[in-house]
């Protein structure tokens, strides 16, 4: 009888200790799931951060450019080429921003 019990005991044992696995399994799948998910979304909110930079330093050389030619240290020929080359950059990445850069362009020389 003994025998039987130390067997059933050791069944049981053996049965929880791989509940235990299969549950614990079960939690290291969702955590790396979620992880996964996170890095996606880690790498888009950086894709996106990488873009913006990219108008940003664009329009940045522009308005420099506009401010150089008007303090007389770049000739307005040079600024000139330089606003439409970052113009159409701008609208390389986004064409709505990109037209709005060009209104701005068009008012500038409009002020000359």
């Amino acid at each position: 009888m003994s025998k039987h019990i130390l067997n059933l005991s050791i069944a049981v044992f053996f049965l929880t200790l791989s509940l235990v696995f299969i549950l614990g399994g079960m939690r290291v799948e969702k955590t790396l799931n979620q992880y996964e998910e996170n890095m996606a979304i880690q790498k888009e909110v950086y894709e996106d951060m990488k873009a913006f930079n990219g108008l940003l330093y664009e329009g940045a050389l522009a308005f420099g450019a506009r401010v150089l030619s008007s303090e007389g240290v770049m000739s307005e020929l040079e600024a000139d080429k330089i606003v439409e080359e970052s113009i159409s950059r701008i609208e390389e990445k986004d064409n709505r921003l990109g037209q709005i850069a060009k209104s701005m362009n068009h008012a500038a020389i409009r002020r000359r």
